[in-house]
């Protein structure tokens, strides 16, 4: 009931800030964009159910973060943990699920390994990304396991015309990244894009306990190119990282340790049109993960391979069918103490969706067929229906399945301390989700939400006081209920987003909290656009979050927190911008996971130059 309480204070704060800007708002910059991820298909923000964050290519700019995790932290209901300073595991959870739950995708490829299910995101570099997409709640009757708690589709910067660009970093912790991109178009639209980008940083001492620095180097290129001939085109991308990260042995150890990391996601793809009806692609998508510890033999390797082929039929000028199927062969390799372990999978799924939108009226409808190679086969589904009952009101009704099957690292074990259960059985989850949606002006918005989540065979780690190991088990389940208020408002020369979280998620054997996630937070950006300059202040609150105590291994508690930011940019003319950030502008001491030290007063100064 106080959680509750809370949020119907904040809700009620939350109008008194939007409701003079509706009084006062004129038609400005949109927003209603463009969203790929909900449906495979290009639909406008409001034509879909789902919550949905879109992050635009000047937004991102604008923060000017090292990484994604950065910029995302920043959305209440999205809980990122970072394992120390840059180049730090980072881990991230969408509305209370686990951080294996959230799926990461580069332009629509899975980049999850197939190892520790997590992704590599203090690898990818901002100034490689067009627009990042974050839709909430389950998606694994589009992009098969995993997925459970909401899908991040990073889409990379696009060719539009002939242009080159380059761009410099320094700040703090001895900070300096190089960045050059170059674009070219023909007449005849084929198109060519090549960024690189080097990251240097002396970084952090990574626990607090620490006293020694331990920084990253990273190296990013990424490419693509487009071959249009009358209705069909070839296409393809490569993302590329490369880089070094430097951490600690242990919380009761400074010894300084390394490991060289390599990610690489490609795709290719041919599509066009079939009639004027039917338009159809064909696409195949290579993932590459390679973990190489320095001082170890330790190691991990993921390869994925997938062919799609994706058919979408315009029944009527309001319906649309889509038909895909895929199949992958993934190749896992690990070795954690002397101790290799290796597996292969063949995976394949088919989908079909049904898509319906009106003036009034939008449905989407998926059900998919999931074959898995060790855990057989799963049928998952996805129904959304959104319906405008008066002119500025929109009522949404959301219902999904989920399914995660265990990683290799869950089944095999890393080593010692973390043991691995290879009767672990796949996570499957149901969501349901109602919401609101008022939109008093063109250009002022705001959505209530409601959602329920329930995880049967649930995996969570056991730690063993006796023998110091870890070890993962499927539990009876858990549960997450939550409520969130989010408002967008783009009036004048002023841009506000705010969103606010309360959940509960709770082991349903024991009914505690589960770890690292909070129970309240909030997220606030706002701008103030002077002529071609703009400033920005970006807060984070977080609520207290239950962790493990790096020293004793007993469950603790780490306090709330908040973190603001300050940004600035001013335009030098000729295509030279000047941007600034400050990063925990108020000092803040906080840990988002125990022990590990978070950035403290940081500047940074940006030089971008664009022709």
């Amino acid at each position: 009931m106080s959680s509750l309480i809370r949020f119907a204070a904040v809700t009620s704060a939350c109008i008194s800030i939007c409701l003079p800007l509706s009084a006062t708002a004129e038609t400005t910059t949109p927003l209603d964009p463009l969203v790929v991820t909900a449906s495979g298909t290009e639909q406008r923000r409001s034509e879909i159910a789902p919550a949905a964050v879109v992050f635009t290519r000047e937004e991102i700019a604008r923060a000017q973060v090292t990484d994604i995790g950065e910029l995302l932290r920043f959305v209440a209901g999205l809980d990122v943990a970072r394992s120390g300073g840059p180049g730090g595991q980072t881990s991230l959870f969408i509305r209370g699920g686990e951080s294996d739950h959230s799926l990461i995708l580069i332009d629509g490829t899975p980049i999850n390994d197939g190892v520790s299910g997590l992704a590599p995101i203090p690898l990818l570099a901002p100034e490689m990304i067009e627009r990042i997409e974050v839709i909430k709640g389950p998606r694994a009757s589009l992009y098969g396991s995993s997925g459970i708690a909401g899908v991040v589709n990073i889409i990379t910067r696009q060719v539009a015309d002939s242009r080159l660009g380059a761009s410099a970093r320094v700040g703090d912790h001895g900070t300096r990244d190089l960045s050059a991109r170059a674009d070219w178009r023909t007449a005849l639209g084929e198109t060519l894009g090549v960024q690189i980008q080097r990251q240097r940083t002396d970084g952090i001492p990574p626990f607090t306990s620490s006293t020694e620095e331990r920084g990253l180097n990273l190296s990013t290129l990424q490419i693509s190119g487009r071959v249009p001939r009358d209705n069909w085109a070839l296409d393809g991308k490569l993302w590329r990282a490369e880089g070094e990260v430097e951490y600690e042995a242990s919380f009761s150890s400074n010894a300084p340790r390394s490991y060289d990391t390599t990610n690489r996601a490609f795709q290719i793809g041919l599509g066009g049109a079939l009639s004027s009806a039917w338009q159809t692609r064909l696409s195949l998508h290579d993932l590459s993960d390679d973990l190489e510890q320095n001082d170890s033999g330790n190691y991990t390797y993921t390869r994925r391979t997938t062919l799609e082929w994706r058919n979408q039929f315009d029944l009527t000028s309001a319906q649309q069918l889509v038909a895909a199927a895929n199949v992958s062969q993934e190749d896992l390799d690990a070795s954690f103490g002397g101790a290799p372990v290796q597996e292969e999978r063949r995976n394949s799924s088919a989908m079909l969706q049904w898509l319906y939108a009106s003036d009034r009226q939008q449905l989407q409808a998926n059900v998919t067929g999931i074959d898995h190679d060790t855990f057989g086969g799963h049928a998952v589904w996805n129904l959304e229906y959104g319906l405008q009952f008066a002119p500025r009101w929109r009522a949404l009704a959301l219902a999904g399945t989920g399914f995660r099957a265990p990683t290799l690292g869950e089944r095999r074990g890393f080593g010692f301390s973390f043991v691995g259960n290879p009767d672990l059985q796949p996570e499957e989850s149901l969501n349901l989700e109602l919401g609101m949606a008022w939109q008093p002006s063109a250009n002022t918005e705001m959505e209530l939400r409601v959602f329920e989540q329930e995880i049967d065979n649930a995996i969570l780690i056991q730690f063993d006081t006796t023998t110091f190991s870890s070890t993962p088990v499927n539990i009876e389940g858990a549960r997450i209920r939550g409520a969130e208020l989010s408002a967008r408002a783009d009036w004048h020369d002023w841009q506000l987003r705010l969103t606010t979280n309360v959940q509960e998620p709770e082991d349903r054997t024991t009914g505690q909290t589960l770890l690292r996630r909070s129970e309240q937070s909030a997220g606030l950006n706002l701008v103030r656009r002077i002529g071609g300059h703009s400033i920005g202040l970006d807060v984070r609150a977080t609520g207290e979050r239950p962790d493990i105590d790096p020293s004793t291994f007993a469950r603790t508690t780490r306090g709330g927190f908040a973190v603001v930011n300050l940004t600035g940019t001013a335009q030098l003319g000729k295509g030279w911008t000047l941007a600034a950030r400050i990063e925990n502008l108020l000092d803040k001491d906080y840990e988002t996971a125990a022990g590990f030290r978070q950035p403290d007063f940081t500047p940074y100064l940006s030089l971008r130059w664009s022709q």
